[in-house]
């Protein structure tokens, strides 16, 4: 939306000894305004003309528009163009990882830039600092985080903020300039974006004067800090003691831009204090806005790497593997309108590797007396001292390495039970099982349920599996995908339970069972995360002061860290 400066030109086919005046006429209405009527100046064959573009905040199909050129004595002209719909749904931007990045953390999630909503970081101070805030000062003071106890140096106590616990205020020891600011990008598909606040202005100098005693809310470029419009200004005559006041104004002129929203206070003449809360830029789009997320190790992310869908603008991720290009793709959809965004990669940093917790032909042991267990032999606490053992496959029938039982015993359910070991589970990023059951399985780690195949309802010791399995898939492993969070430090214990399926003899003449399980490790040491404790960010104090300085590391090996801090 806006002008479209010398876009168009209209033309004749000679000159003439006067000048010519030509009408112009749009097909859309307040869409498309061709600015009319122009004048072709005598000995001229042309001349251009802009045009505005209206937004209506509706999502329009696309259009052909239409402008047509009338004078007296000549035929009418027209000329037209496709007119696209910017309200539709925009492009994803400003990815986090950022695009093909490197050494990312295995715990990162992913980010992307916000298209509607609240853009203000903080805008309430209800974190109880200025967390997202920057601050630029001249003189003494400036902008501090107020829980309605602070008494300033100027003849007010102790006010309370606008609403909530906190809010914001400026304070002076002498003559100063003292700026709040935050950079905001602002979504180019957003239809308005307004702006509002509260502030209470108390100037003890007797009189505003601009650039020496006033309060103002600026837009700037963040390139150069220069002014790109001012939003308010107090002026000389306003009220010197104000209470709370609302105001608001619009940034919508700056779609697809960022902007540096500055609130400036100059006190040349004597105590200003403004108190400010409730800051809030907000974008609004003609429809909401979802997100759908692909990511995987897909260079060309596909159905099989859909990740599910979101309103907000990030997605959290598991435990990634190290050392791994990952790729990810998010597309925007609106209204019943889809834009697929561009493929991001990012690589992880450390090495990972692909290990065999369970193999297949390992030992287990087994139950197959006819008797139920019920839930019990599942715990890892639970003695399966006096079980026999074998390697797998178990079963009988003639396709075993381990013969387990007979077929005319008539046994509906068997049991076997396996521990392993894995020093630190929180490495694990992904787990594959890989099952050979004739006829169904339940498979459980840790005595939560990891895997169900070929049975259905609810599952007793004399539930028989859902259909009989025969032929080469009573050897084809079953793989399925499991959550590693299943896993604990030190001993891991996996049960399992086969469930026949008896055709019309009332018995099954074969029974088989083998599992493996794989997983991706992270096996490197990971750099250390170091995080700033005290002081907190954007803290803002009184000289002299002493100040603690505080951090905490988090590491696999914490042992002889050194944390070393400048000032």
């Amino acid at each position: 939306a806006g002008i479209l400066s010398n876009i168009c030109d209209v033309r004749i086919s000679g000159t003439l000894t006067t000048n010519l005046t030509v009408t112009l006429y749009g097909n859309l209405g307040f869409d498309l305004i061709p600015f009319s009527p122009v004048v072709i100046p005598a000995g001229q064959t042309n001349v251009h003309f802009p045009l505005y573009v209206g937004d209506n905040g509706v999502i329009d199909p696309l259009r052909l528009a239409q402008v047509t050129a009338t004078a007296p004595g000549f035929t009418d002209g027209v000329a037209g163009a496709f007119l696209f719909d910017n309200d539709g749904p925009p492009d994803p931007w400003t990815p986090y990882p950022p695009d093909q990045s490197d050494n990312i953390s295995v715990h990162t999630g992913l980010s992307w830039g916000r298209v509607e909503g609240e853009l203000v970081v903080n805008g309430t101070f209800e974190t109880g600092d200025l967390a997202g805030w920057q601050l630029s000062d001249n003189g003494v003071g400036g902008f501090v985080v107020d829980n309605g106890t602070l008494d300033p140096v100027s003849p007010d106590g102790p006010m309370p903020p606008f609403s909530g616990g906190y809010g914001a205020v400026s304070q002076q020891l002498g003559n100063g300039h003292h700026e709040l600011w935050q950079d905001i990008d602002i979504p180019k598909g957003a239809t308005t974006v307004t702006v509002t606040w509260a502030d209470r202005i108390r100037n003890h100098a007797g009189t505003f004067a601009p650039g020496q005693q006033q309060f103002r809310v600026e837009a700037r470029d963040p390139s150069d800090n220069h002014l790109l419009w001012t939003l308010y200004a107090s002026q000389p005559g306003d009220p010197l003691l104000g209470d709370w006041v609302r105001r608001t104004n619009y940034l919508s002129a700056y779609k697809g831009s960022t902007v540096r929203l500055a609130f400036v206070e100059d006190d040349q003449l004597g105590y200003l204090n403004v108190h400010l809360d409730e800051i809030s830029v907000r974008a609004e789009s003609p429809a909401p806005t979802s997100f759908d997320v692909y990511f995987g190790t897909n260079a060309i992310p596909s159905a099989a790497d859909y990740a599910g869908s979101t309103t907000t603008s990030q997605w959290d991720l598991p435990l990634l593997a190290a050392g791994t290009d990952y790729y990810w793709r998010v597309d925007v959809k609106r209204a019943g309108m889809t834009n697929a965004g561009p493929v991001w990669t990012f690589r992880t940093g450390g090495v990972s590797s692909r290990t065999t917790l369970v193999g297949f032909g390992s030992s287990w042991k087994y139950w197959a007396q006819g008797t139920d267990l019920g839930i019990a032999y599942r715990a890892g606490s639970y003695s399966d001292a006096a079980w026999p053992s074998g390697a797998g496959i178990l079963g009988f029938g003639g396709k075993e390495t381990t013969t387990i039982g007979v077929a005319s015993s008539g046994y509906v359910t068997y049991y076997f039970r396996k521990q392993f070991s894995i020093a630190s589970a929180a490495k694990v990023v992904d787990l594959t099982a890989r099952l050979i059951r004739d006829d169904g399985a339940l498979v459980y780690i840790n005595g939560a349920l990891a895997m169900s195949d070929n049975m259905a309802g609810r599952i007793t010791y004399q539930t028989q599996a859902s259909s009989i399995i025969s032929g080469t898939a009573e050897t084809t492993p079953v793989v399925k995908d499991l959550n590693p969070a299943l896993l604990v430090d030190g001993v891991n214990t996996i049960a399992v339970e086969v469930h026949q399926k008896h055709g019309l003899l009332a018995v099954s003449p074969d029974l088989l069972f083998d599992f493996a399980l794989e997983a991706t490790v992270n096996v490197a040491n990971e750099p250390p995360v170091i995080a700033l404790t005290s002081p907190k960010d954007f803290l803002s104090t009184q000289a002299p002061v002493t100040l603690p300085l505080a951090a905490s590391v988090n590491d696999d090996n914490p042992a002889g860290l050194k944390v070393d801090f400048y000032a």
